[in-house]
């Protein structure tokens, strides 16, 4: 909770924080104060990602999503979509991090995550994903190699 509540309260200081400056200026037309309604609207587009997000993970903790199943030609999904971003030649997740990726806010460089946008959901995500599809999700992670997550897929029961 308290995670989620700071990163629900920094968009909420923004967006009053502008509204204050728009406030301070009541004959200004909206085109003299576009950085400020624009700021506004991205911050508020920003928290609706993050609510969206949070409710995506509280459902399914609450095992409200439905699971849909159906058939998947595995070899064309990974020829179309999955092959060019199986590994990243990128910096490597250090190795005291690893353990910790899939937590939920959980973000490998603090100081970089606002600027890169992210809230530390996505691998979250990602990891109830595959856990409710009786799938698995893990990640090597090394200076040499660089960055590979492995999903492993469960075999259609017969």
């Amino acid at each position: 909770m308290a995670d989620a509540s700071h990163e629900l309260k920094t968009p909420l200081t923004v967006i009053l924080a502008n509204t204050g400056i728009l406030l301070r200026h009541p004959d200004d037309t909206i085109m003299q104060q576009q950085k400020w309604v624009d700021s506004t609207k991205a911050e508020g587009e920003r928290m609706k990602e993050l609510i969206d997000h949070m409710l995506f993970l509280a459902k399914t903790d609450a095992d409200q999503m439905p699971l849909s199943f159906s058939p998947l030609d595995l070899s064309d999904t990974l020829w179309s979509c999955l092959l060019p971003f199986v590994h990243n030649q990128g910096e490597a997740i250090p190795a005291e991090d690893l353990p910790h990726i899939f937590e939920r806010f959980y973000r490998v460089d603090a100081s970089r995550s606002r600027s890169a946008g992210g809230y530390g959901l996505g691998l979250a995500i990602a990891k109830t994903i595959a856990d409710r599809h009786k799938a698995s999700l893990r990640v090597n992670s090394s200076a040499p190699e660089g960055t590979t997550f492995i999903l492993r897929l469960p075999l259609k029961d017969n």
